[in-house]
């Protein structure tokens, strides 16, 4: 009988620390996504470092939401990833898969629905574990699709921030800009392909116009 409860104790520990493990290296992938999307400086921000201040991994989780990076079907798979989470690190009762899905309503079914079985597994707690493994791979597909994707997005903008605010006074280098923006070390830096380059011309003006009516309102 102690050897059953001492293995089932073992068990628990390698499952909490898989679980773990998996939430610490989503949440780094969403921090360092952050961080280099919205231009912050992570070894120093309040907000994305190891201070106590820093945001929860929920909070950075919506911010993904409010940005509208990823998909309705996207979140319910990163929203249930982190109620699993959440109910390991969280509540000392689970101590398995199955009493983690026992635990709220919903996320069997829907896992069972997303994640067709082709195989037969030994025992029911191997089947919960097959779910949350083809969950938590989708998760991380998922994050390094929205890095991949979005960088462009993000490039773009800051990109032509940075050129308006550059040229803002110089008028004759500004018209020479418009003409051969590809020669620009700022297209380089941001490793911006030769197809894209031709666009930052005319977005280029939508960032210079509202820099210049900024300036003519201070």
């Amino acid at each position: 009988m102690a050897e059953n409860k001492k293995i089932v104790s073992d068990y628990t520990r390698e499952l909490r620390a898989t679980v773990l493990e998996n939430s610490l290296l989503v949440e780094g992938m969403i921090t360092d996504f952050l961080a280099t999307a919205l231009n912050i400086n992570k070894s120093t921000s309040l907000t994305l470092s190891n201070k106590s201040s820093t945001l929860s991994f929920n909070s950075k989780v919506n911010i993904l939401i409010d940005l509208q990076l990823t998909s309705k079907a996207e979140v319910k798979k990163i929203n249930s990833f982190m109620e699993i989470r959440n109910k390991f690190l969280h509540n000392w009762n689970i101590k398995s898969f199955a009493d983690c899905f026992a635990s709220f309503d919903g996320i069997e079914k829907m896992l069972r629905k997303e994640y067709l079985l082709t195989e037969a597994f030994d025992t029911y707690e191997s089947e919960l574990s097959h779910f949350y493994n083809r969950l938590s791979k989708d998760v991380i597909k998922n994050l390094m699709t929205i890095m991949s994707t979005s960088s462009q997005r993000f490039a773009t903008r800051q990109i032509n921030e940075e050129l308006a605010k550059k040229y803002q006074r110089d008028v004759p280098r500004l018209m020479g800009l418009i003409y051969d923006l590809s020669s620009d070390p700022l297209m380089d830096k941001y490793n911006v392909s030769k197809e894209d380059r031709e666009s930052f011309k005319k977005l280029f003006w939508v960032e210079y116009k509202k820099l210049m009516e900024d300036d003519e309102i201070a």
